[in-house]
């Protein structure tokens, strides 16, 4: 049987405007499988995110502030979905195809931005094993930290020694969390426009227990002062997104406490910007 004689193939542009709602639909949800596939399959690395950052970037400039990851997503499905008013499918099967590929390509040619490791800090600046059990109980101050001049050198970093609170606990092992996407954690230099994974490890520490995460890593710094942003996403909690100013001379002890929420993450994630 040829293709096309079970559903009455017409030939390019035969559709007329009742037509169209049905092939736009095919292509939408060509263009949307291709988001959600993108996004669980490729996780962090997701070029939405990248993407995100671009229009986020974009709309500051144009003074609309940051946008969120749907208006990305929304750019992705509209570029897959006008499809068909070029190529023409002639099919609804065409339309879908048509859709899932295009989005596909677009996916496809976005680099991924995992973000940098963090460096470690020296043995003083993180403190004895007795030192770091304090902090996990909110009484912790660094050891070993001296002032530095006005102008920090190239190898001069910001001590950043940040606490998040986990009041209903970690959902799993904090290693299958990072593993699986659970727990993602973002830190972005201002002044230097450059952003850092948090569990990255090139050299920062990492320690936890039921309800914290303690984390110390170096900061590479351009200034001597600069404003820090921290994201922080975990599953079963508020999306936390905070900035602080840092100094060279002076170790930044950075309390974070998250909120429990019932809202599913991807959800959460839509709707927020991903700028850094």
């Amino acid at each position: 049987m040829p293709y096309g004689s079970k559903k009455g193939l017409k030939a390019p542009g035969g559709f007329g405007v009742a037509g169209f709602p049905g092939l736009s639909l095919a292509a939408l949800g060509g263009a949307f499988g291709v988001l959600v596939i993108d996004l669980q399959q490729k996780g962090e690395a997701s070029s939405l995110f990248t993407m995100n950052k671009w229009v986020a970037t974009f709309g500051e400039f144009a003074g609309f502030g940051h946008a969120p990851l749907w208006l990305a997503a929304f750019i992705v499905v509209i570029f897959g979905t006008g499809s068909i008013f070029y190529f023409q499918p002639a099919t609804r099967k065409g339309a879908f195809a048509l859709g899932l590929g295009l989005s596909a390509v677009i996916m496809t040619a976005i680099p991924a931005d995992l973000g940098e490791g963090l460096s470690g800090l020296g043995e003083e600046a993180l403190g004895t094993d007795q030192q770091i059990a304090r902090v996990m109980h909110g009484s912790y101050m660094p050891v070993g930290m001296t002032s530095t001049d006005a102008s920090p050198a190239d190898d001069e970093y910001y001590n950043v020694q940040l606490k998040i609170e986990v009041p209903n606990g970690l959902p799993e092992h904090i290693g299958e969390a990072i593993r699986r996407g659970g727990l993602r954690g973002r830190l972005h230099n201002e002044s230097t426009g450059r952003t850092y994974n948090l569990f990255r490890n090139a050299g920062g520490r990492v320690r936890y227990d039921d309800k914290l995460i303690l984390i110390q890593a170096a900061v590479p710094a351009s200034e001597v002062e600069a404003r820090l942003w921290v994201r922080i996403e975990l599953n079963g909690y508020v999306i936390e997104e905070q900035s602080a100013d840092a100094r060279v001379s002076t170790p930044l002890e950075w309390d974070m406490t998250l909120r429990p929420t019932s809202v599913p993450m991807m959800i959460r994630r839509f709707g927020r910007s991903f700028w850094f």
